[in-house]
């Protein structure tokens, strides 16, 4: 997530959304030291891939970012 202040590890269930519509959740967030910046893992549909921009829910607003394939370091 791209722009987020930096989170504490926690288990966080968000709607992931792409052109507005929910194609998945976010299960998981947390900062990471190494990459500086929040990392999460989503569960989403098949049809999105690796590079694909989304949006997740977050309170009344959404936050930018980008998925991306495992490990991610």
């Amino acid at each position: 997530m791209d722009n987020l202040a930096p989170m504490s590890a926690g288990f966080s269930w968000a709607p992931v959304l792409v052109d507005g519509r929910k194609v998945g959740d976010l299960t998981n967030i947390a900062w990471s030291y190494r990459l500086k910046k929040n990392i999460g893992f989503v569960l989403i549909s098949s049809q999105h891939q690796v590079g694909d921009r989304v949006a997740v829910a977050h309170g009344t607003h959404s936050e930018l970012g980008t998925l991306t394939e495992l490990p991610f370091l």
